[in-house]
């Protein structure tokens, strides 16, 4: 008899055993769905979602059919690459003075 009631009592301890894992796999489900759908909300939503020309390539396109130079061959006309827009380049002196001095050598 207590054999049995040893048996039992394991089988007990079993299943409260994975009566526990099945509710902490039943969290982390819920916790990947919600990770999901705040991923495809912020997917949906975001501006990059969108194929939206850039404020560069608008102004440039608009310039370009309004302006006098719109009837000029291609080799006449100012064509700006958004790519190769940087900005003003800096000097080498100026350069340095951005860089931490152990870097000046």
């Amino acid at each position: 008899m207590s054999q049995l009631r040893n048996m039992e009592q394991s089988n007990n301890d079993k299943f409260d055993a994975l009566q526990h894992d099945i509710v902490k796999i039943k969290k982390e489900i819920i916790s990947v769905d919600n990770r999901v759908a705040k991923a495809e909300s912020n997917r949906l939503t975001s501006p990059l979602a969108y194929s939206s020309p850039t404020p560069l390539k608008t102004v440039v396109e608009t310039e370009n059919k309004n302006s006098p130079s719109g009837d000029l061959p291609l080799h006449q006309t100012q064509i700006i690459n958004e790519e190769d827009d940087r900005g003003p380049r800096l000097t080498e002196k100026e350069v340095e003075k951005l860089l931490p001095p152990e870097l000046n050598g």
